[in-house]
């Protein structure tokens, strides 16, 4: 039941996307149907007691609103089908890199911690003294 996970994901995708879409068409129909067929509906939005706004809507507007369902349904479905179908790719890739793992590693792998080795000490720049400064035979006459 939970094997193969991302198999399973990708069929609900596909699933998805062809209901999506055929409901979305359907719905856009009926609604087109209703408004060619049926009485001007009349639209009135209320606020507690006051008239916001009253319209009708007639066939031009029932075609619209249709139409509108139909693809922005379509899209949307689409959308969600395309999104759950990458994370079922993504579910199927990860399983096959992990399967190819497991393969190309030998049973038994010995894991030792690595033994921390002194830091060398650092190494210093010779630094030279400064010279004494030298003196001119006539002026020392001690050093002669």
């Amino acid at each position: 039941m939970l094997n193969n996970a991302g198999k399973k994901i990708i069929l609900w995708s596909q699933i998805l996307l062809i209901a999506g879409i055929a409901l979305s068409v359907i719905g856009g129909i009926f609604i087109i149907v209703r408004g060619a067929v049926g009485d001007p509906l009349r639209v009135t939005y209320y606020n507690s007691t006051y008239l916001y706004q009253t319209g009708m809507m007639y066939g031009g507007r029932y075609i619209a609103a249709g139409l509108l369902v139909m693809i922005f349904g379509s899209l949307s479905t689409w959308l969600c089908a395309l999104l759950l179908r990458a994370f079922g790719d993504l579910t199927d890739d990860t399983r096959a890199i992990r399967e190819r793992l497991e393969d190309a590693a030998p049973a038994a792998v010995n894991v030792e911690t690595p033994v921390a080795e002194e830091p060398a000490a650092p190494v210093r720049k010779r630094t030279r003294k400064p010279a004494a400064p030298k003196a001119d035979a006539q002026e020392n006459p001690d050093t002669q």
